[in-house]
């Protein structure tokens, strides 16, 4: 748990670049991807957001840690993230482009979610089985981090400052992630309340070579 400092506790503390490493490597072969699943009510996966989807895939979790049909547990549990993943895909897409730069700061939030649940997505499906639809989400994560980075590019641009100039952490020191959001006065730095796990690049495309090699035998 950890304390807000009013006195009250934040029920999803985790170290959430400990979280991401497990996640990234949970299919590089079999036993990471039992460990992985098996500990989705402890690790912190489903906490780490808090958006309705997930909290609803958490107290899956959560309320039947020691269900018998594992299995069935996950595909619920997949289910709840499918349908995160199309939400923020869909403001990833034409409702981002619509609404243009005055958005570009909630995108940059959402494509870090997308990429995210794709990736525990793709890890979901591995373990029941359906290695096809792993790559699919994990292709659809990739896309996600390239969209991230191009409205991150966007925005400085519109900004008249060099991308390569500016450095945003993976994970903020203090409380999440940092967020640019367009104002009067130019470019805003602003706090996220949750942390959020940022995939870039290179971790998408090595999660996606390990997809394509891994072989299970269970």
């Amino acid at each position: 748990m950890l304390n807000n400092g009013s006195g009250k506790e934040e029920q999803f503390a985790y170290n959430v670049e400990v979280l991401l490493y497990e996640l990234l490597g949970s299919v590089a072969s079999p036993s990471k991807l039992l460990e992985f699943i098996e500990r989705l009510a402890y690790n912190g996966a489903l906490a780490v957001i808090a958006d309705a989807h997930f909290q609803a895939a958490y107290w899956l979790a959560t309320e039947n840690a020691d269900a018998v049909d594992k299995k069935s547990q996950v595909q619920d549990i997949k289910q709840l993230l499918e349908s995160a993943h199309a939400e923020y895909a869909q403001w990833n897409s034409w409702k981002a482009k619509a609404f243009s730069f005055a958005l570009s700061g909630r995108q940059i939030v959402l494509c870090r979610k997308d990429s995210y649940t794709c990736c525990l997505l793709a890890a979901c499906s591995l373990y029941l089985g359906e290695k096809k639809l792993a790559l699919i989400r994990a292709i659809d994560g990739k896309y996600a981090v390239k969209e991230e980075k191009r409205v991150t590019r966007y925005m400085l641009a519109r900004q008249g400052i060099s991308a390569a100039s500016v450095f945003i952490p993976p994970v903020s020191l203090a409380s999440g992630i940092v967020l640019m959001v367009n104002s009067a006065d130019g470019l805003v730095m602003e706090m996220h309340r949750r942390k959020i796990p940022h995939i870039n690049e290179d971790q998408i495309e090595k999660y996606i070579a390990q997809l394509l090699t891994v072989r299970l035998n269970f």
